[in-house]
């Protein structure tokens, strides 16, 4: 079963993060900010989650978590630009914008769906990432 890597920091403008696709290529992702897990408007939890493949309500196939955590649920990746566009999912771009966001999300979209090359299942990991900037006390 094929694993993807989700490595994310937090701000209170949303929660940005590198996705490592099975190639070890990356895409960049916005989420909404944290916020206890409340549905519709927080992050996902760090955690191990299934995805499977799904193309029920989207024109667009995309993936969606099957083990979603106590009280959430219809969390996908799928495409959007902002933390705003968002409701508890994932979207990916290409690249980081300059405000706040991620760019060419269509695309990046597409490149994961190529990428995982229709697979049913799916494990994406969701850790916390805090960079090391070389300074005292980064460890």
């Amino acid at each position: 079963m094929t694993t993807l890597r989700l490595d994310r920091s937090y701000t209170p403008k949303g929660t940005f993060g590198l996705l490592y696709l099975p190639d070890y290529s990356l895409l960049y992702t916005v989420e909404c900010p944290w916020k206890q897990n409340q549905p519709n408007v927080s992050c996902i939890p760090e955690g191990l989650y299934e995805l499977t493949l799904d193309t029920y309500r989207d024109e667009y196939p995309n993936y969606r978590i099957l083990n979603p955590p106590p009280g959430r649920y219809a969390i996908e990746i799928h495409r959007g630009n902002k933390a705003r566009d968002l409701k508890g999912c994932i979207a990916p771009g290409t690249k980081l914008g300059d405000h706040w966001n991620v760019e060419n999300s269509r695309e990046a979209l597409d490149l994961l769906m190529e990428k995982l090359e229709g697979q049913q299942n799916v494990l994406l990991h969701i850790r916390s990432y805090r960079p090391s900037m070389g300074l005292q006390g980064d460890n």
